[in-house]
């Protein structure tokens, strides 16, 4: 049978963050269209005498992924872990004795998994057959905040915008590394607000 190529929704975004008791997930919140994956692949010139100025060859240099997200709901208090950065202290204070913080190596960075709605297995697959080959989510064993977050304080609905960067998990010795994958192992249900109800999701 020949690939087939079509047109892909993802529907909406569930974000989740290991910010639980052992790094267990906990739902961030939901995005209705502003999830944004950059995938970055650096490359390094190589040059040589022989060729001057000119690329003798192009070095492949690793992996970097940013993403950046709108909230549209989300969990505050999850949130607000999230922002005391390094997971001790409070949210706008920097802790003692922790400038030079190495954040993989020392636990820092959790895992982050965006789920696509519509994506196989997923809570509104069945409704979308046609999405049956989408991928399910990205899972980023590692991720940290990086860069500005931003929100609006009024009487409109509040909504966080804020972006991580994966880093990869290496293994010293073979040199490979995880930076993504797809494993949507640990996702778990969470409530939402309806009618005043909390209603618990898919």
């Amino acid at each position: 049978m020949p690939n087939v190529i079509q047109q892909y929704v993802s529907g909406p975004a569930d974000l989740f963050v290991g910010t639980g008791a052992d790094g267990a997930l906990e739902c961030l919140g939901f995005s209705e269209d502003d999830v944004r994956l950059e995938p970055g692949f650096p490359i390094r010139p190589v040059r040589t005498s022989m060729s001057g100025e000119a690329t003798y060859d192009n070095q492949y240099m690793g992996l970097t992924v940013r993403c950046s997200i709108r909230l549209n709901l989300y969990d505050e208090e999850v949130l607000v872990k999230l922002m005391t950065v390094l997971g001790q202290g409070s949210a706008g204070s920097i802790p003692a004795n922790s400038i030079g913080t190495l954040l993989r190596q020392e636990g820092k960075a959790p895992r982050l998994l965006v789920r696509s709605r519509y994506g196989a297995g997923q809570p509104g697959a069945a409704a979308h057959p046609t999405m049956d080959r989408m991928i399910p989510c990205f899972n980023f064993p590692a991720a940290h905040l990086v860069g500005q977050m931003a929100c609006n304080i009024g009487t409109n609905v509040r909504m966080w915008q804020a972006a991580f960067e994966a880093i990869p998990l290496w293994n010293p010795i073979d040199g490979s590394a995880v930076v993504w994958n797809f494993d949507t192992a640990g996702i778990p249900t969470y409530g939402f607000l309806q009618n005043g109800q909390v209603v618990n999701s898919a």
